[in-house]
């Protein structure tokens, strides 16, 4: 039994944790559970094609983030356009979310779905229209992952998913002193941006503020900050319901209440160039303030 499997069997026992038959299947008693805190950092899997980074592998206030790469195939199984998306979660919150499975695909293709389509997702949306807003069969290789005491980082290319739209699209993550995660997009065009989108999706009450900068997401009495460090001169936080675009399919499907997206839209653009920070708000910190958008 490797360690990885210690670890799930030592966790069985939680009241919060709900086995299947397959723990039956494949239990095998023959190693010990052994402590979180020896678990690594990050991880990249790499048959799975997604990484997750971690400011602590014990504490249950951790920064966590999730990102997915790999491939949009097999959209009829469990699949979604989601290549580059993410989770985060700190404090004992899930701040940054997935939507979840689509449970009403019937008789349309499921690219139709808003929670399958990227726009349903933590991504930039390229000239959004009825079509598939990633392409079908791209995929996004993990172009860099680097791990070290205070600091982990991955870039994900995301080329192939824009193809058309883009002549290079990247998505940076990197964790920066094990405090905070900062987000950067680089996207070149190959063609005109006529239109162009940004989403993050969360349950959290958002208040953006008069700058139009800097976004404060609360719930459950915590906080976590997400800035525009650096960035288009008009590229401003709005707040959205968590729906279709205007152009996008609309089958019946499921509602998303409780979810709503911190979006940024800007048009006629040849290139998008940008850096999100997502600060965790722990006891004693003050959130920075003022503009700087306009740097790169």
């Amino acid at each position: 039994m490797s360690q990885h499997s210690g670890f799930h069997y030592g966790e069985l026992p939680h009241s919060e944790y709900n086995g299947d038959a397959l723990d039956l299947l494949w239990f095998d008693d023959s190693d010990q559970p052994f402590p979180p805190s020896e678990l690594p950092p990050e991880k990249q899997f790499h048959d799975a094609d997604c990484i997750s980074m971690h400011s602590s592998s014990s504490d249950p206030n951790a920064l966590v983030v999730g990102i997915q790469a790999g491939s949009n195939e097999n959209l009829n199984d469990h699949r979604h356009l989601d290549l580059g998306s993410f989770v985060l979660d700190a404090l004992g919150e899930r701040w940054i979310l997935d939507v979840g499975a689509e449970s009403k695909i019937d008789q349309r293709e499921a690219w139709e779905y808003y929670r399958v389509r990227a726009e349903g997702h933590n991504l930039p949306i390229l000239n959004p229209s009825e079509g598939p807003d990633q392409k079908l069969d791209a995929r996004a290789s993990v172009a860099l992952f680097e791990s070290t005491p205070t600091r982990a980082a991955a870039v994900v290319d995301l080329a192939d998913a824009y193809a058309g739209h883009a002549s290079k699209a990247t998505r940076t993550f990197e964790m920066v002193d094990r405090e905070r995660v900062i987000l950067a997009d680089d996207i070149e065009e190959g063609w005109p941006i006529v239109d162009f989108w940004w989403f993050l999706h969360t349950a959290a009450e958002i208040e953006i503020d008069d700058l139009l900068t800097t976004a404060t997401l609360t719930q459950n009495g915590k906080q976590l900050v997400v800035r525009i460090e650096q960035g288009p001169s008009k590229a401003d936080f709005e707040i959205r319901d968590a729906v279709p675009l205007e152009d996008s399919p609309r089958p019946e499907q499921s509602g998303n209440e409780g979810v709503r997206k911190l979006a940024i839209h800007l048009s006629n653009i040849t290139q998008f160039k940008i850096k999100i920070s997502f600060t965790p708000m722990r006891e004693g910190m003050i959130a920075e303030e003022g503009d700087i958008r306009g740097l790169l």
